[in-house]
């Protein structure tokens, strides 16, 4: 904790000198080492925003999952995300695909449309997914409401053994 506490003191005023890759790794470099620091989370929020659109597809889904596993609600920022995601996700990888919808729906994020369109790229791509993958995403879908029986269909028959 005293190393992360240290990093996070140095960083927060510096955090306007970082690119679209160091939020996103500070963030899950954070959240995955299970270090709660809501006041660096806050204000890479308040930086980042502005800047999604500069966000590679990996990086705004990495970004979405470590908010999430960090258990910080930013609204503006996972909002954010929702739009600027939408068109890259046909560059997301599986990994990044269920990342992305645990994180949203683990954040409450409401985003009918981005829920439909990783629906849709998920069932295109179903056989890339790992069952763990797929138990994610049949758990974000669930947890948002999201109605997509072909999808669940999918994800059971792709479970189903053979």
């Amino acid at each position: 904790p005293e190393l992360f506490d240290a990093i996070a003191n140095l960083v927060r005023p510096r955090l306007s000198e970082l690119n679209s890759p160091g939020f996103s790794n500070l963030a899950w470099a954070f959240a995955i080492a299970r270090v709660n620091a809501p006041e660096l989370f806050d204000a890479i929020a308040a930086v980042a925003t502005p800047a999604l659109g500069e966000f590679s597809s990996h990086q705004l889904a990495n970004t979405a999952w470590s908010f999430a596993k960090a258990g910080e609600r930013a609204p503006e920022l996972f909002n954010g995300i929702a739009v600027v995601v939408l068109p890259q996700l046909k560059y997301l990888s599986a990994t990044g695909l269920s990342n992305l919808a645990w994180g949203m729906a683990t954040a409450g994020t409401n985003a009918p449309e981005l829920f439909d369109a990783i629906a849709v790229e998920t069932l295109a791509r179903l056989s890339d997914f790992s069952p763990h993958q797929l138990a994610s995403i049949a758990w974000a879908f669930a947890k948002t409401g999201a109605k997509e029986p072909e999808l669940f269909d999918a994800i059971a028959a792709a479970a189903l053994p053979r």
